[in-house]
């Protein structure tokens, strides 16, 4: 795979109806074989996420705190074409994702990984609560979903995923006029790789949490004898003005 045919692209908020269908059903395809190739880095678990109607899709891609970028693996003759072509991403291979959520205030249910950021950013009044609550509060994101497909990996595109959503932070904290941005995540004890790129990234640990089997959002008393662990990760980024 060229390096040069990849690119990130943030998905937009599309009003047109057909080209929403394509984008649920290309997003939804995605999702679910990233849980059943990494279901590590997702709360739910493949099954669960089988469940969900294609109306959960819809609504998180016009989420107005969410914003989703995916890598797109183009061929060498179509590259070219496919950078004046602002849907090109529906005509190319998915071969990455991640999600920015945020700004919002983001409890440590999931700074902790206890609980889905979708919990936060998915509610019905998300759209209220666009900017901080007051002048002294730094803007808060939080990251999940950072997943690549086994044939990308080792090329630096989770690096520059993550890059990507971070850039995308900063840019929105600016037009708020804040000059600091904190990003965090958490990522799973035994997933040395994600644990790598984020620390690479700037990313420190900041503390280490038991947390249940993923078959739910939530810890369950019943699974007290089969904890498994996740690290709290964040980097606050200064704005140059």
């Amino acid at each position: 795979m060229a390096k040069s045919s990849l690119q990130i692209v943030c998905l937009p908020q599309e009003s047109d109806s057909k080209l929403l269908a394509e984008m649920v059903a290309r997003y939804k395809a995605f999702h679910l074989q990233a849980l059943r190739l990494a279901p590590e880095a997702f709360v739910l678990t493949y099954e669960e996420q089988l469940k969900k109607p294609d109306d959960v899709y819809e609504h998180q891609l016009k989420a107005p705190l969410v914003k989703i970028f995916v890598a797109t693996q183009t061929d060498a003759a179509s590259s070219e074409e496919s950078l004046e072509d602002d849907r090109s991403f529906l005509k190319s291979e998915w071969v990455g994702m991640i999600v920015l959520h945020g700004p919002r205030v983001f409890g440590l249910e999931v700074t902790q990984g206890r609980s889905s950021p979708w919990d936060v950013t998915h509610c019905p009044d998300s759209s209220s609560t666009h900017t901080v609550l007051n002048a002294f509060e730094i803007p808060h994101f939080h990251i999940n979903g950072l997943f690549t497909i086994p044939a990308a990996r080792g090329r630096g595109l989770g690096h520059d995923l993550i890059q990507a959503v971070c850039n995308c932070a900063k840019d929105l904290t600016t037009q708020n006029h804040a000059n600091s941005v904190k990003l965090t995540v958490s990522v799973d004890s035994s997933n040395a790789a994600a644990k790598g790129v984020y620390a690479k990234c700037g990313f420190v640990v900041v503390g280490e949490h038991e947390i249940g089997l993923k078959k739910s959002y939530r810890y369950k008393e019943a699974e007290a004898s089969q904890m498994r662990s996740a690290l709290s990760m964040e980097q606050v980024l200064f704005i140059e003005s």
